[in-house]
């Protein structure tokens, strides 16, 4: 049986392979040392904010501020109308009212605005 372990001649049980040390015998250099060192890391830059805040709205709503999108809504809504007529004058005219009558509440005016701004889009 040519693949299995040496046999010899006549005898029919196989012997164990015999091996000269002085053929297998290997000069192996030895591995280099590698210098382990970390990536260098910059610091982290300190002006980059926190997204979170980006998104956040100013501390709080003020009348100016709500006026003058009120203010660039009525512009919008005027050139609005010249193209498209008096579609959406009913909903024109409950929020001038809410804005004229319901001064101090600014988040809900700022939600209407919204939606209207939304409605002239469709």
């Amino acid at each position: 049986d040519p693949g299995s372990a040496a046999i010899t001649p006549g005898s029919g049980e196989p012997t164990a392979i015999e091996i000269d040390p002085a053929e297998t015998k290997v000069d192996d250099p030895k591995p280099k040392e590698i210098k382990r060192t970390r990536p260098q890391v910059k610091d982290p830059v300190k002006d980059i904010k926190d997204p979170k805040e980006a998104v956040k709205k100013p501390e709080g709503l003020t009348r100016e501020a709500v006026g003058q999108k009120y203010s660039a809504t009525r512009r919008e809504y005027d050139a609005y109308k010249q193209k498209n007529g008096m579609r959406l004058e009913q909903a024109w005219g409950d929020l001038a009212t809410f804005v004229q009558f319901q001064p101090d509440n600014l988040e809900e005016a700022v939600r209407r605005i919204d939606a209207f701004r939304a409605k002239m889009r469709e």
